[in-house]
């Protein structure tokens, strides 16, 4: 994943003013990056709230995206695509 889908995908969770409280990981996670948490006297809570709306629009963007999260690639189960295959 992009750093470039790394961001839409926290903007599509999250919105823009969120974006600077989380990160997307490496495996696609998302994780928190609030560093007024481990701060008692600013404490503040920000959290991703993956009701079914949320976790829609989370599947939904890696599906747009073709990211192969559920590992079919490497169990043999579906074929890598060439870089420019999904451009417009």
């Amino acid at each position: 994943m992009t750093e470039e889908e790394k961001k839409d995908l926290l903007i599509t969770i999250v919105g823009n003013e969120g974006i600077k409280y989380f990160q997307v990981l490496s495996d696609g996670s998302i994780d928190n990056t609030d560093e007024t948490i481990q701060d008692l006297n600013k404490f503040n809570m920000h959290w991703v709230n993956f009701d079914k709306d949320t976790v829609t629009l989370y599947l939904d963007w890696l599906n747009r995206h073709h990211i192969d999260y559920r590992g079919l690639i490497e169990k043999g189960l579906a074929l890598e695509a060439p870089n420019d295959m999904y451009k417009i």
